[in-house]
Parts: structure tokens; sequence; C-alpha cells
């Protein structure tokens, strides 16, 4: 990867690590550390550490890895979105941590379903059946849908009604079909990702896609966690990321 692809993600490297020490302090303060919400950021941040340094390795060696790079950014990217759009909820919807985890007990409802008739897998796919049914059943029972452009829009539509965007922006319009449709492209070993696209092209959606998940990440811990100093630190980080971009 160029120096300045790799610049970048060093750089959200850093912040990760930066708000991941200062969410693990935020969450020895509290008595939530089980709650479902502050696993699924911890392991966000544990992602993102994992992701990145593996998409740095592997850009290291060779430009052409880029499309590598991309694929493994695709699951932060979604891990980070989800996220965000658990914490930018409004007050009056449904708890969207639980339809986070009725999200992931249905995909993981589906394999049961499709495994079961297998012999060979029959016995853990009950088990597994078993395990996230009981996940369900805890709320209304309904298993739950949630698709990466309808959460772009309902941030975007939070950020709007925050005066976080201007009341004409629509991140999801653009983000949704030149990043994420980009990084579905390569995890499905689209012939173009490997033998179109230029390795210029794909580092920077490789990096590009990374500042944004990090964007994500922290954008979610600072409004679960920001208290009175919210809308403070959300002003800070987006002036973070920008300087990242313009590779100050």
């Amino acid at each position: 990867m160029t120096c300045r692809g790799i610049g970048e993600l060093n750089s959200c490297l850093g912040l990760l690590t930066e708000y991941g020490i200062a969410f693990g302090q935020y969450l020895a303060k509290s008595e939530q550390q089980d709650d479902p919400a502050e696993i699924m950021i911890t392991r966000a941040f544990d992602l993102g550490l994992l992701t990145g340094e593996a998409m740095i390795a592997l850009c290291q060696v060779r430009e052409e890895n880029a499309a590598l790079a991309c694929t493994l950014c695709r699951p932060f990217f979604e891990s980070s979105l989800r996220v965000l759009w658990a914490s930018r909820a409004l007050p009056e919807a449904p708890d969207p941590w639980e339809r986070l985890q009725k999200y992931w007990a249905t995909e993981e409802l589906k394999w049961a379903d499709e495994a079961k008739a297998i012999d060979s897998s029959k016995d853990i796919a009950e088990t597994v059946r078993q395990r996230n049914q009981e996940i369900l059943d805890r709320t209304d029972g309904k298993r739950e849908s949630l698709s990466i452009p309808h959460m772009m829009g309902e941030v975007d539509k939070r950020d709007v009604s925050d005066e976080l965007m201007p009341k004409d922006g629509k991140n999801a319009d653009w983000a949704y079909p030149n990043i994420y449709r980009q990084l579905c492209k390569a995890a499905h070993g689209h012939p173009s990702t490997i033998g179109f696209y230029s390795p210029g092209f794909l580092l920077n959606l490789a990096a590009n896609s990374f500042v944004m998940a990090t964007s994500f990440l922290i954008r979610a811990v600072c409004h679960f966690a920001g208290g009175d100093n919210e809308r403070a630190e959300i002003v800070k980080t987006t002036e973070r990321i920008k300087a990242i971009l313009v590779g100050q």
C-alpha cells in the first residue's frame, strides 16, 4: 500500500486504540459491562484493531493485495455501522440493541434451518437453533431483518434531526454504492475486483472504507457514552477524521 494509505490506516488504529481505552475506562466505572450494547461495542473495537493490522500487513507485501484488504474491511464496516445505528435510535423507538441481538439470532436460525437436514450437522444445528430461538423468545418471538441501506438512512435522518448534518444531507446515498457495494464486490470475488480495477483504486477504497468504519464506531461511542459532552466529542472526532482524509 502507498505511504498515504498506510498512514491513513495507522492513524485510524491510533484512534481506535485511544477510544477503545477510553470506552474501557467508562465500562470500569459502570455496572453494565455485560450488557449487550457494551459487549457489541467492545467486540467492534477488537475487530477493528485486528482488521487494520491485517490490512496493513497484506498491502505491505504487494499492492495487488488491496482487493483482499477490501474483503477484510467489510465485516468491520458492517459491525461499526450497526453499533452506530443502535446508538442513534430515537428514545421512543424499539430497543435497537435488542433488535441487533434478534438480527444475529435470525441469521443463525437461517443456517440451522438449512443444516438440520444434513446428518453430519443436524445435532449442532439443533443446538444452535435452541440457543438462538431463546433469544427471540425473550422478546416477541419474531425474526428480525436489518439491511445496510436502511440503517444508513436511519443514521442520516437522526443526524439531520440533531443538526449534525445539513437538511439536504444524504450520506447513505453516496456511501452505500461507492463504499459498501464496492466492498461487497471484493468479498464476493467479483472478477472486476481482481482484473479490472487498478491497484490504486482498490488501495484508496480499502483505506477510505476503514476510515469511514472507524468514524462510525467512534461516533457510536461518543453518542453512547458522551453524556453532556456528546456534541463536543462528535465535532472533535469529525475534525480528526477529516485530518486523516486530507493527510495531515
